[in-house]
């Protein structure tokens, strides 16, 4: 998924504790290549661009002025991909929820700010890039004609698969960031 977002924060106690809400429109790429011995001389088409949506909440807390952890949820809704297996034709939802955590890093000047820009602070916009691992998990495994998705192998017994993000973004203000969500 490749997803512009707008994040809206409220920053609390000393600006250390900041709760968000993200929203955003972009693209996913959706492919099927995890084939099984019976099936490699099987005709699939079931890969291409859709657009994609998310929305979700999240935690942050500032370790120092430059860097913050932080926790998100968020739900990834993919437009259904249209399949063929063998002969028969079908959708996918690749649609999932995410759950991460992990570090925004901050770029900032050589003079230390407020943590998450005070009202009064200057209005000059704070660029920031971070880094998210966490975990995805299928909602809708029936596939259709005779095939589901499961877990990948790599999955603990929960179902859990690994997800991976990175996001570069900048804070407008002391409410509005925008930013580039990579995951």
């Amino acid at each position: 998924s490749l997803i512009p977002q707008v994040r809206l924060r409220q920053p609390f106690f000393n600006d250390r504790l900041v709760p968000y809400a993200v929203l955003g429109v972009g693209t996913s790429f959706v492919q099927f290549n995890d084939r099984k011995s019976h099936a490699f001389d099987l005709n699939l088409e079931a890969d291409g661009w859709q657009w994609s949506a998310t929305g979700g909440l999240g935690i942050e807390y500032f370790l120092d002025d430059e860097i913050a952890f932080g926790f998100e949820g968020k739900y990834v809704w993919v437009d259904e991909l249209d399949t063929k297996i063998g002969t028969e034709e079908g959708t996918m939802d690749m649609s999932s929820f995410l759950l991460s955590f992990g570090l925004r890093l901050y770029f900032d000047e050589n003079t230390p700010r407020s943590l998450a820009d005070l009202p009064e602070s200057p209005s000059a916009s704070r660029f920031y890039f971070s880094m998210k691992g966490g975990g995805r998990v299928i909602l809708d495994g029936d596939w259709g004609g005779g095939v589901t998705l499961t877990p990948l192998a790599q999955a603990d017994d929960s179902g859990l698969n690994k997800h991976w993000g990175l996001t570069f973004g900048v804070n407008l203000n002391r409410h509005w960031a925008a930013e580039l969500a990579l995951d």
